[in-house]
């Protein structure tokens, strides 16, 4: 008798687990969380409400313009200058969830900015009201937030299937890959709110699933998988310019696998295929917004070759490492409701453990895909913290979710170091204990630091 089939194929349900772990703690931070209190959250609600409701106008707050902490500021539409596309989904997104809930007021009602806005506060002043009554009125909000929490589930589906895609037969590394961004509490907290980082993560992980799934010299790339390769590309940079860091991550793939003895298609070829779709929505863009494209083009130039001479002093640098260090594991709030530091020290530990991994076993299994794989997610990461780093050297944004779109790159890698410290028949049961581990952190950093906020 054949065994019954399954309704779902493996290589969904094994990751299933840490996805749903996943959404579980991301939907309670952004019920835990108060609307407005995310980086940005403000703005990109505005500009996504804007392509929802075309007659839809953001409120005007009278006053000078002081500080990036003025209401003038923070409600207004500076957003508006970021790539379309996660503004196009979440539009759509937030025209059916208007469609099933009581859609928000005509005027949107943005609460005052504190004035003693500092350190474990929260940035606005929100009045006492029980949990109930706040969800009740801002549904629709709330709920466009869980749109961010379903592209943040698809990217720890993605990281997960990195790890598989690499090294198949360490099942231990993914399922640690996954666990880490599934539990990473900065992950969580800005996948429970409006913005484009949630879907920067995605692309980013899907480019980088992508490439390693063809890295392997058994695996030929043709003209197809290039063409493919460059639409990729030019929808990561539809989503987010950070996202700017796969273009040199291409080029080493492409290069990789040109040296290949089965190559298919040479150097140039593979080039220009990949180039095209980027360069065909250049074009568009230069004729359809010339100001604005030609803007962009100048807002580039002088992120990769101006510095501002006062962010280079000692202080500044060191100030910039720490921050970037713990907004990456957990920095709440408007960067403004940190974690204790036994929290940091703990995940600094974690980590130095996965270096010591990689050192004193760099090659696993001495597979081939292990090491082209490898070194390309460790070529992505490298590429993006240098463009996370040129860029605070022009403008202070010194913040890890900058790094989200490598979080496919930085889990896996972290996953593989830290189970090549035990022995083979160890490794599955050493990540089991690390996500049980991992999640307790974050809902000990949720319940512990969130509060803060309200």
């Amino acid at each position: 008798m054949p065994p019954p089939k399954r309704l779902l194929p493996p290589e969904v349900l094994q990751p299933l687990p840490v996805v749903l772990l996943f959404v579980f703690l991301s939907s309670l931070y952004s019920l835990a969380v108060p609307i407005w209190e995310a980086p940005d959250e403000p703005s990109h609600y505005l500009r996504v409400r804007k392509l929802a409701e075309p007659g839809f106008s953001p409120p005007v707050y009278p006053g000078p313009f002081r500080t990036v902490w003025s209401e003038l500021y923070l409600y207004s539409s500076y957003q508006d200058g970021q790539p379309p596309l996660y503004y196009l989904a979440a539009a759509g997104a937030l025209n059916g969830i208007n469609r099933v809930v009581e859609p928000p007021p005509p005027e949107v009602l943005f609460p005052p900015v504190r004035p003693d806005f500092g350190e474990g506060r929260s940035l606005f002043r929100h009045p006492p009201s029980p949990l109930r009554r706040r969800l009740a009125a801002a549904a629709s909000i709330h709920f466009l937030r869980l749109f961010s929490v379903l592209l943040g589930g698809v990217t720890v589906f993605l990281i997960y299937r990195i790890g598989r895609t690499i090294w198949p037969g360490e099942p231990a590394a993914a399922l640690a890959a996954g666990g880490f961004a599934a539990t990473l509490p900065q992950f969580t907290f800005i996948s429970g709110t409006v913005g484009n980082d949630p879907a920067a993560a995605l692309l980013g992980a899907g480019t980088l699933l992508y490439l390693v799934g063809r890295v392997g010299k058994d695996r030929p790339a043709g003209a197809r998988y290039y063409l493919g390769l460059g639409v990729l590309l030019a929808l990561g940079m539809l989503t987010k310019f950070n996202l700017a860091f796969l273009l040199p991550t291409a080029a080493v793939f492409i290069v990789i696998k040109v040296r290949d003895p089965a190559r298919g298609i040479g150097l140039w070829g593979a080039l220009a295929l990949t180039a095209a779709p980027l360069l065909l929505i250049s074009a568009g863009s230069a004729l359809l917004f010339p100001g604005e494209f030609f803007w962009k083009i100048r807002v580039l130039f002088f992120r990769l070759f101006r510095v501002t001479p006062e962010m280079l002093t000692r202080p500044q640098l060191r100030h910039m490492a720490w921050t970037i260090y713990r907004s990456f594991f957990a920095l709440f709030g408007w960067m403004s409701a940190p974690v204790t530091g036994w929290f940091y020290l703990g995940w600094g530990l974690l980590a130095l453990a996965a270096v010591i991994g990689w050192i004193a076993n760099p090659f696993g299994r001495r597979g081939e895909v292990d090491r082209r794989g490898g070194g390309l997610l460790a070529s992505a990461a490298a590429f993006l913290l240098l463009g996370v780093i040129k860029n605070n050297l022009l403008v202070p944004q010194s913040q890890g979710r900058f790094l989200f779109p490598a979080l496919g790159a930085i889990a896996v890698l972290f996953s593989a170091g830290f189970c090549r410290l035990f022995p083979a028949r160890a490794r599955t049961g050493a990540a089991r204990v690390l996500l049980g581990a991992l999640a307790a952190i974050n809902l000990a950093a949720l319940f512990g630091f969130i509060r803060g906020l309200t």
